[in-house]
């Protein structure tokens, strides 16, 4: 006699429904998959705004170029916020030598790009 209503499953499908992702593990993996995407964002987000432009000529000088951003009349250095950017930062305040005519290169070239920004 057949049943109506009622579903009946093969061991195969019963096996295959068995390992399928319920709804609590999409939703986990969604949720891991924000909190990565969070985490990088973060890390990309990280920015250290100078305000002195000889620290932001060292930083240009040794190959970390600045984005410049107008806050009311100033004009702020914007660098990424990475460890290596803090290392340069200790060695300018350690006071080394550095080639003088390439740093007042750096130094004019950021003045013109933070007057130009200013008009």
């Amino acid at each position: 006699m057949e049943q109506r209503g009622t579903f009946s499953k093969t061991k195969g499908e019963a096996r295959d429904m068995k390992n399928r992702p319920t709804m609590n593990k999409f939703k986990e993996e969604e949720r891991i998959m924000d909190k990565k995407s969070i985490e990088k964002k973060t890390r990309e987000e990280k920015k250290l705004p100078i305000i002195d432009i000889y620290q932001a000529a060292y930083l240009a000088l040794k190959g970390t170029e600045p984005k410049l951003r107008k806050e009311g009349k100033h004009v702020v250095f914007v660098f990424p916020g990475t460890q290596e950017v803090m290392e340069r930062l200790n060695i300018y305040n350690l006071n080394l030598p550095v080639k003088i005519l390439d740093y007042v290169d750096q130094l004019r070239r950021l003045r013109s790009q933070m007057v130009s920004m200013r008009d």
